[in-house]
């Protein structure tokens, strides 16, 4: 990738083969969006927060999935202060990326405008449109930086 942003940066004519396409398309592509840290996803892999989540419900709750469930929607609950404040169609996201917004550490010392725009979040990504969801979480820094450290290969669970 980087060898064809140079080629593009010095040519600006210059068009990238097909064959290069096509192996540039086998890999992940992540967008760095203006005015956020660059390389900050070098390191990133989806799959290691869901192995982080595997890894908490072997060892928290004897691979029960319905006991995590129950526990990350309990805690991040209380900590976000949601209470009844989700609609029914938010509830499914919520319960989704309470697995996540579990493993973060200190979630619970965020101040509460930074609670309040996760909540957001949550709703957001209820809406069939996510493109409201992915802005909000760009501009979130806090978790997106949380999220970004939970899907580090070395991350580990505290």
């Amino acid at each position: 990738m980087a060898s064809q942003e140079q080629k593009i940066a010095s040519s600006p004519g210059y068009r990238t083969p097909p064959r290069v396409l096509r192996r540039l398309s086998a890999g992940n592509v992540v967008y760095e969006a203006p005015a956020t840290p660059h390389g900050d996803w070098d390191r990133f892999s989806i799959r290691n927060i869901g192995l982080a989540v595997q890894r908490r419900m072997a060892e928290e709750f004897q691979g029960d999935s319905q006991s995590i469930r129950r526990a990350s929607r309990t805690e991040v609950s209380r900590v976000l202060g949601i209470g009844s404040r989700l609609r029914k169609t938010e509830d499914r996201a919520f319960e989704d990326l309470a697995l996540v917004l579990a493993l973060i550490p200190d979630l619970g010392e965020w101040n509460p405008q930074e609670k309040e725009e996760v909540i957001q979040i949550i709703r957001a990504k209820s809406s069939a449109d996510e493109s409201r969801y992915a802005r909000l979480l760009q501009r979130q820094a806090k978790l997106r930086a949380a999220l970004v450290r939970l899907g580090e290969a070395s991350a580990t669970i505290s």
